[in-house]
C-alpha cells in the first residue's frame, strides 16, 4: 500500500495482519500485502491510534471530528461493528490494551484543561485517572505482564534538553518513575518487547544533520543499544517476534 497518508501500523496479535490509519478510515491488510479492506469509513472524521485487543477480535481507536472537535474513544470488531466508550475525553496520543483485554489506557482531557492518563474499563465503560503529575502525558503502552504502563511525559531542564522523557507507572497509579530522558519531542512513541525491554527513538547528529535511531533498553532504562542508525527517519518502533 503506497498512500503517503497511511500511518500508525499496528500488528495483530498473531502477526498475520496490520491495522493502520488512512485518509479514508482504519484499514486491515495481510502481512504479505494481500487482502486489504476497510474497517471503518471516516467521512467527516479522522480515525487514528488503532490498537488490537489481545485476542485479536477488536481494535480500539480514537475518532476526531473535522474540524477539530472533541475526540471520542471507540472499539470496532472484525465485522465492522462499532461501540463508543464515553467515560473519558481522549486525545489522539495512542491507545493500549491491558494484557487481559479488560481495560484500555489513553490520554484524556481534564476539566481543568490539562491532560493525564486514564484507565478505561471496557465492559463497564468507566474510567479512572492515573495521577502522573505531568503537564504532558502521551502514547501509553501497557507492559506484556500487565504490571506497568510506559508513557511519554514532561521533563524540564537541566535533566531533559528536549522536554520529554519516558516514564512508567503501575496501573493502580503508584510507582511513577522516570526511565529515559531526552526523548525527541516529535517522536515520543515507545513500545515493549515481549521479554519486557523498551523500544524508543533517540536523536543523533551526523554531518550537521539531526537523525533518529530506534533504540532498545532494559526496563529500567539502562543498557541502551541502537538497533538502527541510518541517515533517514527511524521512528515509532513496534516489536514483533
Amino acid at each position: 500500500h503506497n498512500d503517503l497518508r497511511d500511518r500508525e501500523p499496528a500488528w495483530s496479535p498473531d502477526r498475520r495482519e496490520l491495522a493502520f490509519a488512512s485518509s479514508a478510515g482504519l484499514r486491515l491488510i495481510g502481512a504479505d500485502g494481500s487482502g486489504e479492506r476497510a474497517l471503518t469509513h471516516s467521512g467527516l472524521v479522522t480515525d487514528t491510534s488503532p490498537a488490537w485487543s489481545p485476542d485479536g477480535r477488536r481494535i480500539a481507536f480514537i475518532r476526531t471530528p473535522m474540524p477539530m472537535e472533541s475526540a471520542t474513544l471507540w472499539i470496532v470488531d472484525r465485522a465492522g461493528t462499532l461501540r463508543k466508550l464515553s467515560s473519558v475525553a481522549p486525545i489522539p496520543y495512542g491507545v493500549s490494551w491491558s494484557p487481559d483485554g479488560t481495560s484500555l489506557v489513553v490520554t484524556g482531557r481534564l476539566e481543568s484543561g490539562g491532560v493525564d492518563l486514564f484507565v478505561v474499563d471496557v465492559q463497564a465503560d468507566t474510567s479512572r485517572r492515573l495521577v502522573t503529575r505531568q503537564t504532558h502525558a502521551a502514547f501509553p503502552s501497557w507492559s506484556p505482564d500487565g504490571s506497568r504502563i510506559l508513557f511519554a511525559g514532561s521533563c524540564g531542564p537541566p535533566a531533559c534538553r528536549t522536554g520529554i522523557a519516558l516514564y512508567e507507572i503501575q496501573p493502580d497509579g503508584t510507582g511513577l518513575r522516570r526511565l529515559v530522558e531526552d526523548v525527541p519531542g516529535a517522536y515520543q512513541r515507545s513500545a515493549w518487547t515481549t521479554d519486557g525491554r523498551i523500544l524508543f527513538t533517540r536523536e543523533f547528529v551526523a554531518n550537521g544533520v539531526t537523525n533518529q535511531a530506534v533504540t532498545v533498553a532494559n526496563e529500567d532504562g539502562t543498557g541502551e543499544v541502537e538497533l538502527t542508525r541510518s541517515l533517514s527517519l527511524n521512528v515509532d518502533p513496534a516489536w514483533t517476534d
